[in-house]
């Protein structure tokens, strides 16, 4: 199959909303072997089965969201209350209402297009630490008890970061029909400067093709990895009630099972 038919499917499934996203990015990933797009390859790879720890990821996958907590005082029952940065050491301040969405595209959209309430209560490894944390910076703690510490996601913002991705891939391909409109520009070198999809903390996607082409493309070097503190290691899990856990997000516990068995929880 030729190169303009690969991009045009990409395109024309990025911009059917009505399409899952994942057969946009599964025609991403066929369009960067024909193309010989390592990165291409690796990005779309990434947003349809995930980011593993400890990829950084794209700003788009990194949403704002309050801390809460649920927590018994005395006799007196509280949900959903905000986390004051006064109750918290500042070492955890900087990242405390960013919350890492990793999971794949189509996990993503579950989340998104579930009508259960207009947020998600997503909790960490180190929601123990936390809540230990807060209990020591809080005056009279003796009969605080607390149950559970969350972050709480509007799907709003899922939604967005699905729209980030699809707008991706229609400009790659709007940008490989402008270049290949150009007087002298084969559909290889079309390629080469369309494929320079941004994904976020100044990273770049670009294309090196095989073919010879005019000049050359630099691609960033990532800075190297360093390791994770506490509070940012471990996988989201989904929570809404209890018995929503259960029954509602199956797909999300069946990952968790499956995370556990290889030994990443």
């Amino acid at each position: 199959m030729r190169t303009t038919e690969l991009l045009q499917r990409v395109q024309d499934a990025a911009l059917d909303s009505t399409r899952p996203l994942a057969d946009a990015l599964r025609a991403a990933v066929a369009a960067a072997g024909k193309l010989g797009s390592t990165e291409l390859r690796q990005w779309a790879t990434r947003e349809l089965n995930g980011y593993e720890e400890p990829i950084d990821l794209p700003d788009y996958r990194k949403v704002a969201a309050p801390l809460l907590m649920d927590y018994t005082f005395g006799y007196r029952e509280v949900t959903g209350q905000n986390v004051d940065l006064s109750m918290l050491d500042k070492e955890v301040h900087d990242w405390i209402n960013t919350v890492p969405i990793r999971a794949g595209v189509a996990e993503i959209a579950a989340l998104a297009s579930d009508r259960d309430g207009k947020s998600v209560r997503l909790t960490f490894a180190g929601a123990a630490p936390i809540a230990s944390m807060i209990k020591r910076n809080v005056e009279d703690a003796s009969f605080l008890n607390i149950h559970a510490v969350y972050f709480s996601v509007s799907r709003s913002s899922f939604t967005g970061a699905l729209d980030q991705v699809r707008t991706r891939l229609v400009d790659l391909v709007a940008e490989y029909d402008l270049q290949l409109r150009q007087p002298g520009v084969s559909v290889e070198d079309a390629a080469v400067r369309a494929m320079n999809i941004t994904v976020g903390d100044n990273s770049t996607v670009h294309l090196n093709a095989a073919q010879g082409n005019q000049g050359s493309i630099s691609v960033p070097t990532a800075a190297p990895a360093t390791e994770p503190h506490w509070w940012e290691s471990g996988w989201w899990t989904t929570w809404r009630t209890l018995g929503a856990a259960i029954v509602g997000v199956s797909t999300v516990v069946a990952t968790l099972l499956a995370l556990d068995a290889a030994g990443h929880i």
